[in-house]
This record gives C-alpha cells, sequence and structure tokens, in this order.
C-alpha cells in the first residue's frame, strides 16, 4: 500500500510541475558523449550523463552509443529480444526526464 501511495505522489506531482522545456533535435544531438549525454525516448529527453556509468557496471551494457541520438527502439526491444523494459526502469527513467523534442 505504501509503494502505492509513493507511486501517486510521484505521478501526481509530476502532472503538477511547470510545463516541459522543449529541446531541438539539434540541441539533443549535441549532448553526445558519456560526460553529457541526452538521449530521445518516445519524444522525451532525458539526461543520462549521471547514469551511464551505473547502467554500464549493473546491466553489462554500455549506453553511451545513444548519447545524442533516440533511443525509443532500443528501449521497447532490450536486448534485441522483443523485450520491453521492466517497470523498474520506467519509474527509474523518469528521473532523468528534463523535457520534450520541440515540434
Amino acid at each position: 500500500m505504501v509503494k502505492l501511495w509513493f507511486a501517486l505522489i510521484f505521478f501526481l506531482s509530476a502532472a503538477l510541475s511547470s510545463q516541459d522545456s522543449a529541446f531541438s533535435l539539434d540541441e539533443v544531438q549535441r549532448h553526445s558523449t558519456p560526460s553529457d549525454c541526452w538521449i530521445l525516448i518516445d519524444r522525451n529527453v532525458y539526461d543520462l550523463s549521471s547514469y551511464l556509468s551505473e547502467h554500464a557496471t549493473k546491466h553489462e551494457y554500455n549506453l553511451s552509443k545513444w548519447c545524442g541520438k533516440d533511443a525509443s527502439k532500443a528501449w521497447k526491444d532490450k536486448d534485441g529480444k522483443d523485450k520491453p523494459h521492466s517497470r523498474k526502469a520506467e519509474i527509474l527513467l523518469r528521473k532523468y526526464r528534463i523535457g520534450v523534442l520541440a515540434g
């Protein structure tokens, strides 16, 4: 029950936050290094700079090849096995969301 309340509060706070920042594709593409890594997933922009090394260690997969790119297909097809990411991964990803793709 506590987890449900936490999730509800998390979603409500995100919904009530100020309007999303919008970034052009060119701007996302400029953040293409491991120390400055933005990715797109379903038109949402995420700054994964601080998470790259953790993901590589925990999941033995280096995300840096997606820096500055659209990773939507890879997100939906984890490990190329037509397997989506877990609910836990979806919740974690929200932490790094910084805006949306403009246009």
